[in-house]
């Protein structure tokens, strides 16, 4: 067993058995934040690399929450992603996991390589009626998905 001095003179405690961490618990060490791609009122948004265990790596979306959070707000900023990374459906966006241990708190999201529909929309508004229609019911699918959980 590994006792870790300084964690010993500052808690008093010996933590004798591991605590496991929930699969979704990512370490920032194993993201790399690359570009940009757009921002909101909670944080921005960046394309990026998680690495996985083994080596392989896989882009991402990176949502850096801005600001430092409650105890009560992590809370439930954690009971939300843990509702979240149960979800599993191929209209949602799925939620690989979360870095809390550091500051700032990070939301890795599965990349969305053509991006936000919405941005598609307002680039392009000569999108055939065809495509709409898929779009809207692509969307709907993934309503009635969550609306069943």
């Amino acid at each position: 067993m590994t006792i870790f001095p300084a964690c010993e003179l500052l808690l008093g405690a010996i933590l004798k058995n591991p605590v496991n961490r929930p699969d979704y618990y990512i370490l920032h060490e194993n993201i790399v934040v690359k570009q940009k791609i757009g921002d909101g009122a909670f944080g921005d948004v960046f394309i990026g690399e998680l690495k996985k265990p083994g080596g392989n790596s896989v882009d991402v979306a990176i949502k850096m929450l801005k600001g430092v959070m409650t105890k009560k707000e992590r809370a439930n900023f954690m009971m939300e992603a843990k509702i979240m990374r149960r979800f599993n459906h191929e209209n949602i966006v799925n939620l690989l996991g979360v870095a809390v241990q550091e500051y700032p708190v990070m939301i890795v999201l599965e990349l969305c390589p053509n991006g936000a529909l919405d941005s598609k929309l307002r680039k392009n508004p000569s999108i055939p009626v065809q495509k709409l229609i898929q779009y809207t019911v692509d969307a709907c699918r993934g309503m009635v998905y969550l609306s069943g959980r």
